[in-house]
């Protein structure tokens, strides 16, 4: 609590006014302070210049934040979503409520957060699998750890697939001086008892917006051949007037583009094509061939005979057509375009947002819209997701004087009793965090000398993948026999310092800023702990973990995935000594309700020529490289709120020190 007692300050308001639901000036204050923490970014990059004005809706859990922005982002029945394995259940959960299927991806060992050479590797395969593209990609700030979000930025650019950063534990890290949760469409908050900072219960969405289409420049719409560039114009015109209007688009941009109206056959046929090139191809390697002639080809094919092979050297793909096929079934051939189109990369850095995504149906919503897919979202920024966001969260009453629904809301609203303790955090956050890293520091510091116990540190350096796309998944865990892998160190090599540097070299110190939500250490799995030998003999029957209690009592003691015998040994000597330490997450392409299979048939397993490992069961999918399974069998979560002070760091590494069974 501040020192002031704010929070107390307004909670008593909320009563006196009467405040004591979900709405109110405590959630408007609360996300307006929210709004200011997460935009401050010193001295932010040319491209992203102006780009910070976030909006914040505050909600009841991070669970909640999560499950509305899946929804926002289109998730439905049937879709698959990537997120990371190593985290807590509520990052992947709300994926299933929504009928999806998740798609774990596992991670690297300097963040242990998703590995982005892992996550293109996922979806490469996902489209080769299933001919679509996630919908989402969700990476995981672990323990407050930022992940290489500059990386998974530029795949998820790449693929024009939404990022939702959980950054539920990460609220206040930074990554190159930017709040994490402001670089993907959507950011996760969480603010329950044990946070950063807290409300008791509750959550928060930050809604970052987009950036506009941009138009082709002028002088350089690849598509225009014809001397029809002004009916080409006038359809270009209306559908960006009208893009977030479908039904007026398609009473006359639709039909126009089906032919009618516009004159003669042959012109007819060019406008269309000039149109589906510039709307639809401009940043593919995609090139139409109809009728023996060629639309959006690259500048080097123009002196190359053989144009076929030419374009496959160059990386394109090509797809015909015939003048038939235009002009009589111009939905087909636009629902085919648009299939390649939502399959493959962008060209460009920033993929253009005029790239429609199709429905996996791909037929409905691409005829209730002009351009295909679903476009509502092509030109909102913060402002119309918050909108949005808020409607959801608050049952999705539309504006009547009685209740009318018009799509499936949620209860998700943070109250104005748990927003008032919120504003009284504000006021200390920075406390809160820079206490967090005093206490990281003197884990460092105490237990650098103690052998077999590595404590986990943010990078110095910022790894980037081999110029080959190898590396880290030729050197991971699994790479060689799988069955001894695990049984050895898991970084592999040296234990001391294993997880602090990179192979890879670079020299960006500062560019990771976690918040130490908690601190974390590595024990060797030849380290020997007092008691070991009772490790996992009786069934845990209290809390463990902050759990309010154990409802349902396990049939066993043990798992087939479970810490060492002597991580759990040491959690039950801190434990007799006054001292709540915890294992790490355990992965969840290791939990059970992720591996159902029918029948109970087993996992099905494949090996991917990058050395990683897709597994697939009834629940999930997962791309394993081992170091998320590794990690969990040697790591340990320790203390570090706000009420750990300097004296009981030295007590718990003591206690640690007490523990080694020398």
């Amino acid at each position: 609590m501040s020192e002031s007692g704010l929070e107390q300050k307004y909670i008593k308001e909320a009563f006196d006014t009467n405040w004591v639901v979900p709405l109110g000036p405590n959630v408007n204050g609360f996300e307006k302070d929210l709004e200011e923490f997460v935009s401050l970014t010193p001295n932010p990059s040319p491209e992203r210049e102006g780009s910070l004005n976030k909006r914040v809706v505050a909600l009841s859990s991070g669970t909640a934040a999560v499950h509305l922005a899946l929804i926002a982002c289109g998730v439905k029945a049937g879709d698959e979503v990537i997120v990371q394995s190593f985290t807590f259940c509520a990052s992947s959960h709300p994926i299933t409520y929504l009928g999806a299927t998740p798609v774990f991806v596992d991670s690297e060992k300097e963040t242990w957060n998703m590995d982005p050479e892992l996550l293109e590797v996922a979806i490469k395969d996902r489209i080769a699998k299933t001919g679509r593209k996630p919908k989402a990609i969700v990476p995981v700030a672990l323990y407050g750890m930022p992940y290489r979000i500059d990386e998974i930025m530029a795949i998820a650019n790449k693929y024009d697939i939404p990022v939702i950063e959980d950054a539920a534990e990460g609220f206040g890290s930074r990554f190159n001086g930017q709040i994490l949760g402001t670089f993907g469409k959507y950011g996760v908050l969480s603010f329950n008892g044990n946070k950063m900072i807290t409300t008791s219960g509750g959550g928060a969405l930050i809604c970052n917006g987009e950036a506009s289409p941009k138009s082709s420049p002028k002088g350089k719409d690849l598509g225009i051949h014809t001397a029809d560039k002004m009916w080409y114009g006038l359809l270009k015109e209306f559908a960006e007037e009208n893009r977030n209007k479908p039904t007026e688009a398609e009473s006359i941009l639709w039909e126009a583009l089906k032919g009618k109206g516009i004159g003669e056959k042959f012109r007819r046929q060019h406008i269309i094509d000039d149109f589906i090139v510039d709307f639809f191809c401009a940043d593919k390697a995609l090139t139409l061939e109809i009728d023996g002639g060629y639309h959006h080809y690259p500048p080097q094919m123009k002196s190359d005979v053989e144009r076929t092979e030419a374009l496959s050297r160059l990386g394109y793909i090509e797809i015909r057509f015939s003048n038939e096929e235009v002009l009589g079934d111009i939905d087909g051939v636009l629902q085919k375009i648009l299939n390649f189109c939502n399959a493959l990369p962008s060209k460009k850095s920033h993929p253009s947002r005029l790239t429609p995504n199709p429905s996996p149906e791909g037929e409905e919503n691409f005829k209730s819209h002009p351009l295909g897919g679903d476009l509502e979202g092509a030109l909102e920024g913060a402002d119309e997701q918050w909108r949005e966001i808020m409607m959801y969260a608050t049952q999705y009453r539309e504006s009547y004087p009685y209740y009318q629904h018009e799509k499936i809301g949620f209860n998700y609203r943070m109250s104005n009793i748990c927003a008032g303790i919120g504003r009284g955090q504000m006021t200390i956050v920075d406390e809160h965090i820079a206490h967090h890293k005093h206490v990281q520091a003197l884990y460092e510091q105490l237990l650098q000398d103690v052998k077999g116990i590595t404590v986990h540190k943010q990078p110095k350096a910022s790894p980037q993948p081999s110029p080959e796309g190898k590396g880290a998944l030729q050197s991971h865990p699994l790479g060689g026999d799988t069955e001894g892998a695990l049984q050895s160190h898991p970084l592999g090599g040296d234990t001391e310092g294993a997880l602090q540097s990179h192979p890879l070299g670079g020299d960006l110190e500062g560019a990771y800023d976690s918040n130490y939500w908690l601190c974390t250490i590595t024990l060797d799995p030849d380290l020997k702990i007092k008691g070991q030998e009772n490790a996992y003999k009786t069934v845990v029957q209290g809390a463990v973990g902050g759990a309010a209690g154990v409802i349902h009592v396990a049939d066993s003691a043990t798992t087939d995935c479970q810490p060492n015998d002597n991580v759990e040994a040491l959690r039950v000597f801190m434990d007799a000594a006054g001292i709540e330490a915890r294992p790490v997450w355990k992965p969840m392409h290791k939990q059970p309700v992720y591996q159902r299979t029918i029948k109970n048939e087993e996992l099905k397993i494949e090996n991917l020529p990058s050395g990683a490992i897709c597994q697939t069961s009834q629940t999930s999918v997962a791309y394993i490289n081992g170091i998320s399974e590794a990690i969990f069998k040697v790591g340990m979560c320790l203390p570090a709120g706000p009420y750990v002070s300097d004296e009981d760091v030295k007590y718990i590494v003591d206690t640690i020190k007490e523990a080694l069974d020398s």
